[in-house]
């Protein structure tokens, strides 16, 4: 019985030691994060494109642009060394 309230008691002492740590210098760094987060909305909305089929069609042709690149270097790899 003894054992299972110093283990309490150390998990609560552990507990009321990390809790300020992890919340700790947070208003120092709050502006700078705000910022931050600021940039990465309009980011965010620049890189935006509502037409899913636009993005699609983008997404399609570079997978097709890099498999021929992929395949070029492979025919390349495999040609004889006399050639």
């Amino acid at each position: 019985m003894g054992g299972v309230k110093t283990c309490i008691l150390l998990l609560i002492l552990t507990l009321g030691v990390i809790t300020p740590i992890t919340t700790a210098n947070i208003g120092e760094f709050d502006e700078v994060w705000q910022k931050r987060a600021e940039e990465a909305q309009k980011e965010a909305l620049k890189a935006y494109e509502p037409n899913p089929e636009i993005v699609t069609q983008e997404f399609n042709d570079e997978v097709n642009t890099m498999s021929l690149v992929r395949e070029a270097a492979d025919k390349k790899e495999a040609k004889p060394k006399g050639r």
